[in-house]
């Protein structure tokens, strides 16, 4: 199995062997392949955000918890710094994007992971230099949890596309992050 491991049987009048996989048979184990979905995930990455018309890097930092079969609860932060432009010299543009929503977590080899998040924007890019204002708006969230062998832990590929403020403005996200997989199934 992907987790590897095995030990003798003592149930068995036969010697045989049963794996010690915590996610062998479709249990609960964080990161295998077996089906079992982890209690809590905790992620951190990076990637690429263009909102409107600006670029940005930035950094992503997510938790949720399982809340019954495939359906969890994500909360999401994503701070980002720009670079400087000619509408606001001497400016660094810096937006920090919250987030909260279902997303849905399929069993698999690989856990494809779909979902819509409402979001509140911290924004320093428009208006006066110095200003700052709250926007916000919904992004929807697609990818995928790529578990890590004999560890807790996947690597989570995510694209995010939605809407922000009453302009509206478009908003695109690519990153990648660390996946920390904690609990057995609930």
């Amino acid at each position: 199995g992907i987790c590897g491991g095995s030990r003798p049987s003592t149930t068995a009048p036969v010697p045989t062997t049963t794996s010690t996989c915590p996610c062998a048979g479709g249990g609960a184990g964080p990161a295998g392949g077996g089906g079992g979905a982890p209690l809590f995930q905790l992620a951190v990455g990076g990637g690429y955000q263009r909102i409107g018309g600006w670029d940005y890097g930035l950094f992503a930092a997510d938790a949720s918890i399982l809340l019954v079969g495939p359906l969890r609860l994500q909360v999401h932060v994503r701070p980002a710094v720009g670079r400087g432009s000619e509408l606001l010299p001497g400016e660094v543009p810096v937006v920090v994007p919250f987030g909260l929503g279902p997303l849905l977590r399929l069993p698999g080899p690989v856990h494809l992971r779909a979902g819509a998040l409402f979001e509140l924007v911290v924004d320093r890019n428009e208006g006066p230099v110095g200003e700052t204002r709250v926007l916000a708006g919904v992004v929807g969230s697609v990818g995928a949890d790529i578990p890590l062998p004999d560890a807790p832990l996947a690597i989570r590929p995510t694209f995010e596309a939605g809407f922000l403020g009453p302009d509206p403005w478009p908003v695109l996200r690519g990153q990648v992050a660390l996946v920390l997989e904690l609990g057995g199934e609930r």
